[in-house]
């Protein structure tokens, strides 16, 4: 009877082991779906030349190295969408 307790503490272990995994997985899933969603937003507002939804895009205490070599410091420098 212990080889079937010992069998049976083995199997719950494999399927917590398991259920972690896929629930690590889906929240990898998840931020990345996030992540895309948001560069989207952003090329989609910078094509559009829409300062307000770049804006809101960032943190009031964001930084950004544009294409030029310009480095902006916080939202309000961000608004520059040239």
């Amino acid at each position: 009877m212990k080889g079937w307790n010992r069998l049976g503490v083995i199997l719950i272990g494999v399927i917590v082991g398991l259920s972690s995994t896929s629930a690590r997985q889906q929240k990898k899933t998840d931020d990345e779906a996030a992540v895309r969603d948001a560069v989207k937003q952003y090329v989609e507002a910078r094509e559009r030349g829409d300062a307000a939804a770049l804006s809101g895009l960032f943190t009031d205490d964001a930084d950004q190295l544009v294409s030029s070599g310009e480095w902006r410091r916080g939202r309000d420098e961000l608004d520059d969408t040239s």
